[in-house]
């Protein structure tokens, strides 16, 4: 998936697989992969000609996260300005919307390591 903002062409993907989407989608300025394991983990690095931007929501957690970035014209080319872990209360509703996408994104992951394994 591909979109388009201000210029910048942003693209996202399975974060198991970061290095095989990137060769399929060269042209996009920022690869986003999300991955779902145990433990929770943002990265952000330059690898040319991209900025990779990586997270990892980690197995059952309770909260759900923002990241103020800035991309810039010259190195580091990302840059991070700060993240925030939000702990949802207690007995909050799931958003259905958000429930749909975290189980694309599991659904997604489970399929992506049937297939290595079978490789």
């Amino acid at each position: 998936m591909r979109l388009n903002r201000q210029g910048v062409l942003i693209g996202f993907a399975n974060g198991a697989q970061m290095a095989r989407a990137a060769a399929d989608l060269p042209d996009v300025d920022l690869l986003i992969g999300l991955r779902y394991t145990d433990h929770a983990v943002m990265q952000a690095e330059w690898r040319a000609p991209q900025r990779w931007l990586l997270f990892d929501c980690g197995d059952g957690q309770t909260q759900v996260g923002r990241l103020d970035l800035t991309l810039l014209p010259e190195p580091p080319y990302i840059n991070v300005q700060g993240h925030t872990a939000l702990t949802m209360p207690e007995g909050t509703p799931p958003d259905p919307t958000i429930s749909g996408v975290i189980e694309f994104v599991q659904s997604e992951a489970r399929y992506a390591e049937q297939k290595r394994e079978k490789s």
